[in-house]
């Protein structure tokens, strides 16, 4: 999973992830094409975490800050499906749409925890 921030003079700070298999197709192809129909978003950068993917940063404004989910929380499960690594997350989080709601395991400090976030 490679992410990073983009700024934009204009409009602002985007944050993006990208799947290590669509980097490595771009790569190879020279082009990766993904079919997008309104997939569903969290707003967080996220990283690596101990059973899970840690959540590095909320976006301002978005269903994961709005839910109080907070900086170094681990997610663990998404409608208790559980995952390791952040481009699992990710497909699963994009394989809903917005609107849709989601149950979301995660561990803060030595708790579980769940909480039921709608996605933008």
């Amino acid at each position: 999973m490679f992410s990073g921030t983009l700024r934009a003079p204009k409009t602002g700070e985007y944050v993006f992830e990208i799947a290590s298999d669509d980097v490595v197709r771009l790569l190879v192809d020279g082009k990766t094409v993904v079919e997008h129909k309104g997939a569903g978003y969290l707003g967080i950068q996220s990283g690596e975490g101990e059973g899970g993917v840690r959540i590095v940063r909320t976006v301002d404004g978005s269903p994961a800050r709005e839910s109080g989910l907070l900086e170094n929380d681990v997610l663990l499960a998404v409608d208790g499906k559980p995952f390791t690594d952040p481009g699992e997350f990710r497909k699963k989080i994009g394989s809903h749409h917005p609107g849709d709601e989601v149950e979301l395991s995660y561990r803060r400090a030595d708790k579980e925890a769940r909480v039921r976030v709608k996605l933008a």
